[in-house]
C-alpha cells in the first residue's frame, strides 16, 4: 500500500499570535513540489479521491484574511503553517 494514503497521525495546533501549523506523518512535500500542491486541481497522492481542491481552497481562504500560507520543511511529514493577522481592516 502506497505510504502517502495511510495517515496515522495529523497535528493541529495554534499560537495567540495567529498561527495555525498543521503537521502529518506522511512522506512529506518536496521542495519543488510545495507551491504547486497550493494550486487548483493538483495532488500528489493518486492513490485517494479527491479532486485536488481542498489546499486551493484553504489558500483562498488564508489571502482573503489578508493571511500567508506555505509549506514548510520542519521534521518528516507534511507541515503546512498558515500565518493570519490579529488586527486589519477591511478592504472597501
Amino acid at each position: 500500500m502506497d505510504s502517502r494514503s495511510t495517515l496515522e497521525r495529523v497535528r493541529v495546533s495554534a499560537s495567540a499570535d495567529g498561527e495555525i501549523t498543521v503537521e502529518d506523518d506522511g512522506p512529506g512535500i518536496e521542495e519543488a513540489l510545495r507551491e504547486t500542491v497550493l494550486e487548483r486541481g493538483k495532488r500528489l497522492d493518486e492513490k485517494s479521491g479527491g479532486a485536488g481542491l481542498g489546499l486551493a481552497i484553504a489558500k483562498e481562504y488564508v489571502l482573503a484574511h489578508r493571511g500567508k500560507i506555505e509549506v514548510v520543511e520542519e521534521g518528516s511529514g507534511g507541515h503546512f503553517r498558515v500565518k493570519l493577522p490579529l488586527n486589519w481592516e477591511k478592504k472597501d
